[in-house]
C-alpha cells in the first residue's frame, strides 16, 4: 500500500476516527484505526463494534491499493510534530528470525530450529523525516459496512443543532441500557428526538420529508449522537436496516448498532400548563453556580427557588447557606438538583427563560424549540 496525503487532512481524519475507539476494549485491532487505499479514494475507519466512523479523503499523488491498521496515538503525535504539507504512507514487511525447538519427524529427537516471521509495518515520510512502526493484520478488522447492503433511505435532516440541546439528558448509566441513547421516531413528516435518564427529559421535533410510506422508531447510542453533533453539522442523510442505522454526509459516514429495547412512552410525562415564572437565564446560571461549592459537599445536593414580589430567591439549606436574588415575572416555588438544573439552563437558548410549574412536587417544564422536563427534589417548605 502507498498513498500521499495532505498532512492536515490525515491528522483531522485520524483524530476524528479515534473518537469512536473504546479504551476499555482489550482487543488490539479495535484499539487501532484502519487506513484503506482503494481505487477511488482513501478511507479512515474507527470502530468499537457498536459504532463505526468512516472518513473519506483524497490522495495527492500516485497510490497503490491496500490497507493497514495503525495505532492512532503514535500517528497523531508524529503528524503534529512535522511541518510538511504532505506525507507519504507506505506499508513495509520486516522479516524476523525466531528460534524454537521442534521434534525431528525422522529421528523423533528434539532439535533447534529457526522460524522466519513476516511482521507488517507502516512507514510515514514527511520530507526528510521518517517514522516506522509495527502494525496489525487488517483481515481481522470488522467490516461494519457489510451489514448495510440492504439499507433503506429514511430522510434528510439537520441534526447537530437539535442534538446539542438534548444529549445532556441521556443516561450515562450502563444499567439502564435503553436510556443510554437517543430516541428517533418518525411519523407524519416529523422526526421526534428524545433523551431521558429517569430524572429529566429533553425532546425536540424536526420537520422532514420522509421516504414514501416510511415510519420508523429506534434508539441510537449516545456515543453516536455526540459524534453527530460535533462532527456532522449541516444536512445528514439517514439510512437504516433492521439492526443498524447510518448517518451520511459528504465524506463522513457514521454507522451505529441500534440499542436493543423499547424506549419509554415519554409524551404522557410532559406536564400540561402550569404557572409561569420568567427570568434572565444568564443571571440564574450565575446564581446557581454560586451554590455549587456548598451543594458539592452534600450527598443530597439541593438548590431552592422561591419567588416573591418580583424576585426569585435562589438558596441552599443546612448549616452553610448561600442565597442569591434574580429579578423575575411570575411565581415559582420548587427545588432542584443544582447540576441537573444548570444543565437545563445551559442547553436552553436565549436570554430569557420561562419555567412552568404546577406544584413543588411536580415536574417543571421549559418549552421553546426544545421541551425540557426536570423532576424536582422533595423538600419541606
Amino acid at each position: 500500500m502507498k498513498a500521499t496525503l495532505l498532512r492536515g487532512e490525515l491528522l483531522d481524519a485520524v483524530k476524528t476516527a479515534q473518537r469512536v475507539l473504546n479504551g476499555k476494549i482489550t482487543l488490539e485491532n479495535l484499539k487501532s484505526v484502519k487506513i484503506q487505499v482503494t481505487k477511488d479514494n482513501i478511507v479512515i475507519t474507527g470502530t468499537d463494534l457498536d459504532t463505526a466512523l468512516f472518513i473519506t479523503i483524497k490522495d495527492r499523488g500516485d497510490r497503490i491499493k491496500g490497507e493497514v491498521l495503525v495505532p492512532p496515538k503514535q500517528l497523531i503525535d508524529f503528524l503534529k510534530k512535522v511541518s510538511t504539507d504532505t506525507v507519504t504512507l507506505t506499508t513495509t514487511v520486516t522479516k524476523s528470525k525466531t528460534p524454537y525447538r521442534r521434534r525431528n519427524p525422522d529421528t523423533g529427537e528434539w532439535e533447534d530450529a529457526t522460524r522466519i516471521d513476516k511482521i507488517p509495518g507502516l512507514e510515514v515520510k514527511a520530507g526528510a523525516t521518517k517514522m516506522s512502526f509495527d502494525t496489525l493484520d487488517p483481515s481481522d478488522y470488522p467490516d461494519i459496512r457489510s451489514f448495510l447492503k440492504r439499507k433503506t433511505w429514511l430522510c434528510n435532516v439537520k441534526l447537530a443543532d437539535a442534538l446539542q440541546t438534548i444529549t445532556y439528558a441521556a443516561s450515562r448509566d450502563d444499567a439502564r441500557f435503553v436510556l443510554n441513547g437517543i430516541s428517533f421516531k418518525t411519523a407524519n413528516n416529523s422526526l421526534h428526538l428524545a433523551a431521558a435518564d429517569g430524572y429529566r427529559l429533553a425532546t425536540r421535533t424536526l420537520h422532514v420529508n420522509l421516504a414514501k410510506n416510511k415510519s420508523s422508531a429506534f434508539v441510537a447510542p449516545i456515543k453516536a449522537a455526540l459524534i453527530l453533533e460535533k462532527e456532522m453539522a449541516g444536512t445528514v442523510s439517514i439510512f437504516e436496516t433492521d439492526k443498524y442505522v447510518e448517518f451520511a454526509q459528504n465524506n463522513l459516514s457514521l454507522v451505529a448498532c441500534k440499542v436493543i429495547g423499547t424506549y419509554p412512552v415519554y409524551e404522557s410525562l410532559i406536564p400540561k400548563g402550569g404557572g409561569k415564572c420568567t427570568f434572565n437565564r444568564h443571571q440564574m446560571i450565575e446564581a446557581v453556580k454560586l451554590t455549587m461549592p456548598v451543594t458539592k459537599m452534600k450527598n443530597n445536593a439541593i438548590v431552592r427557588l422561591k419567588a416573591r414580589n418580583g424576585i426569585v430567591n435562589v438558596h441552599t439549606s443546612g448549616d452553610t447557606k448561600i442565597s442569591s436574588e434574580v429579578v423575575c415575572k411570575g411565581k415559582v416555588q420548587i427545588a432542584f438538583d443544582p447540576k441537573f438544573f444548570l444543565d437545563m439552563l445551559n442547553n436552553t437558548p436565549g436570554d430569557e427563560i420561562t419555567i412552568l410549574t404546577t406544584t413543588p412536587r411536580s415536574p417543571a417544564t421549559v418549552k421553546n424549540r426544545t421541551v425540557h422536563v426536570l423532576m424536582p427534589k422533595f423538600v419541606q417548605w
